[in-house]
C-alpha cells in the first residue's frame, strides 16, 4: 500500500471507532477492533495428513500489552518512528494505535521492512490519530508519525502515542495446515479466529486464515456441522467455506459456501475414521478492498460437528 494521509483515508475508514487515550500511559483494554484484508483469491485447500496437537493444548493466559511515549515537534524536528514487538501468546490480536497532537500524518508496517504499510492512522477533527490492525505474536511492529502543524513556524507541539494489544485467545492454534489440524469432540462447540496477523505490509493470503480441525467418528453416519461466520461491522456474514476430508485424502467429501448466514453441512460417512474439516475464506467476497473492513477478523466465528 502507498503512504496515505489521515484526511484521504479518514473516509474510506469510517468504521474505525476512535478510543481517544491521551499521554504516555500504561493499561490495558477489552476493545476489539482491528484491521485486514482487500481484494483476495478464491477457493479453499485440499487435505491430509495427521492432526495436530490436541484441542487446549494451546490455551493460555494472554500477557497483558499497552505502552506509549510522547515527543515534541518542532520545525525540521517533527518526525518519530516508534517501535513495539507483541508478545509471543499464541494467535495474536487486536492492535489499537492512538496519538494526539494538531495535525498528525501517519503510518503503521512491519519493522525492518522496506516497502508498504499496513494501514494509516486516521485523524479525527480534535487532533485524535487512531488505527487498529490485527497483530501477528512476536512480531515487531512500528509507527511513524509526523506533526505537519509546525512546518515553516516557531511553534511547538507536543505528540502522544499509545498501542495496546486485545488478545484473540484461539486454543486450536496453530492449525492453519492440514498437518497441523486440532482433533476437536463430536457434539462440542468451539470458538476461534480465523486471522493471526500481518507478517508483512501487504494484505494477507488466504492460507494466512486458514484452520483445519480433526473429528473421530466411531462408526458410519452422517456428520452434521454447523459453522457460524464472523460479521462485518454492518452485521454482513463474512464469505466462508466449509470442507470436509477423510484424513490423508485430498478428495473433498462436501462442503458449502454460505454468503448470507450460517454454513450448515451434512455428509454421509461409510467408515470409523478421523475426518478433516476447513474453514476458511471464501474469493475475494471475504474482502471489501478498504483497509477497515479488517473490523470482522477479530470477530470469532463457533463450529460444531455431531454424528447421527
Amino acid at each position: 500500500m502507498n503512504h496515505t494521509s489521515f484526511r484521504s483515508a479518514a473516509i474510506i475508514l469510517a468504521c474505525l471507532v476512535a478510543v481517544p487515550l491521551t499521554g504516555c500511559v500504561i493499561k490495558t483494554g477489552d476493545n476489539n477492533e482491528g484491521g485486514g484484508g482487500s481484494t483476495g483469491e478464491g477457493g479453499a485447500g485440499g487435505t491430509g495428513g495427521a492432526g495436530g496437537s490436541g484441542a487446549g493444548t494451546a490455551c493460555f493466559e494472554p500477557t497483558p500489552f499497552s505502552a506509549g511515549e510522547s515527543f515534541v515537534a518542532a520545525d525540521g524536528d517533527n518526525v518519530r518512528t516508534f517501535q513495539f514487538t507483541l508478545p509471543s501468546d499464541p494467535e495474536g490480536g487486536a492492535v489499537t494505535i492512538t496519538a494526539t497532537g494538531d495535525q498528525l500524518l501517519g503510518e503503521i508496517r512491519v519493522a525492518d521492512l522496506a516497502d508498504g504499510n499496513i494501514v494509516p492512522l486516521i485523524i479525527n477533527n480534535d487532533g485524535v490519530a487512531e488505527a487498529a490492525f490485527v497483530g501477528e505474536p512476536g512480531v515487531t511492529y512500528e509507527v511513524e508519525i509526523s506533526e505537519s502543524s509546525v512546518t515553516a513556524t516557531d511553534r511547538t507541539v507536543e505528540v502522544d502515542v499509545t498501542w495496546k494489544l486485545d488478545t484473540l485467545r484461539d486454543c486450536y492454534e496453530p492449525n492453519d495446515t492440514p498437518a497441523q489440524a486440532a482433533p476437536i469432540a463430536l457434539g462440542e462447540t468451539i470458538t476461534a479466529y480465523t486471522f493471526a496477523g500481518y507478517l508483512a505490509n501487504e494484505w494477507p493470503s488466504l492460507e494466512a486464515h486458514a484452520d483445519y480441525y480433526a473429528v473421530e467418528v466411531d462408526r458410519p453416519g452422517t456428520l452434521h456441522i454447523v459453522h457460524n461466520q464472523p460479521s462485518r461491522p454492518d452485521g454482513t456474514p463474512l464469505a466462508l467455506s466449509l470442507s470436509v476430508y477423510r484424513q490423508g485424502s485430498n478428495d473433498e467429501l462436501g462442503g458449502v459456501t454460505a454468503l448470507d448466514g450460517p454454513n450448515e453441512l451434512e455428509i454421509t460417512v461409510d467408515a470409523a475414521g478421523t475426518y478433516v474439516l476447513f474453514v476458511g475464506p471464501f474469493s475475494s467476497l471475504v474482502y471489501a478492498g478498504a483497509p477497515g473492513e479488517g473490523v470482522h477478523w477479530t470477530q470469532p466465528y463457533t463450529l460444531t460437528t455431531t454424528l447421527k
